[in-house]
C-alpha cells in the first residue's frame, strides 16, 4: 500500500516535470530552443517510464508531453513544416496538440477524450465532442488573442480542464 501510494506520487512529479522544467528553463535561459529541448527529452523520458509501467495517460498532460516533444523535435531535427506550425500558432500550438490527442482518444480509446471509463460507448463520444469543440474554441482564442501566456495559454488550459471535470460529472 505505501509502496504504491509512494509510486504513484513519483509518477505524478515525474509526469509534470517535463513542464515544470520547460518552463524554468525558458525563464532563466530566456531561450525557446533549449526550453524545448529540456522539456522533450524529459517528456520522452517520461513516456517510455510510463509505456513500460503500463500506465495510462490523462489527455491533457499527454498533450503537453507531444507538445514539448514536437518542439524539441522541431529545433533537434530542423524540420521545417513543424517550425513553421509552432511559429505561425504560436501558443495556440498546445491547444492544437490538445485537439489531434483529443480526436485520437475519441476514437481509440474506451474512456474517449473526457475520461469517462465504464460508460456508455455514446455518452463518452458526446461529451468528448462538447470538449473537442470547447478545445478548438480555445485553439482559436489563443491564436487570435493577445499575445500574453497568461491571457491565451494558460488560463484557456485551466478552463479546459473545469469544462473536461463538468462533463465527467454530467455524463458519468
Amino acid at each position: 500500500m505505501i509502496t504504491k501510494f509512494f509510486n504513484d506520487r513519483l509518477m505524478f512529479i515525474a509526469n509534470v516535470l517535463p513542464l515544470i522544467a520547460f518552463v524554468w528553463a525558458f525563464r532563466f535561459l530566456g531561450n525557446w530552443e533549449h526550453a524545448f529541448e529540456i522539456g522533450g527529452l524529459l517528456s520522452l523520458v517520461y513516456i517510455v517510464v510510463s509505456l513500460h509501467a503500463k500506465k495510462t495517460e490523462q489527455s491533457f498532460m499527454l498533450a503537453i508531453h507531444c507538445f514539448l516533444l514536437g518542439g524539441a523535435c522541431m529545433f533537434l531535427l530542423e524540420i521545417d513544416w513543424l517550425q513553421n506550425i509552432y511559429a505561425h500558432f504560436l501558443y495556440a500550438t498546445l491547444f492544437l496538440w490538445l485537439f489531434i490527442v483529443g480526436c485520437l482518444q475519441t476514437i481509440y480509446s474506451p474512456a474517449g477524450f473526457v475520461g469517462l471509463p465504464g460508460a456508455p460507448r455514446e455518452r463518452v463520444v458526446r461529451a468528448s465532442c462538447i470538449l473537442l469543440l470547447a478545445t478548438f474554441a480555445a485553439f482559436l482564442f489563443a491564436w487570435k488573442g493577445p499575445q500574453s501566456m497568461i491571457l491565451v495559454a494558460v488560463l484557456p488550459f485551466i478552463a479546459l480542464n473545469y469544462v473536461r471535470v463538468v462533463l465527467q460529472k454530467m455524463y458519468e
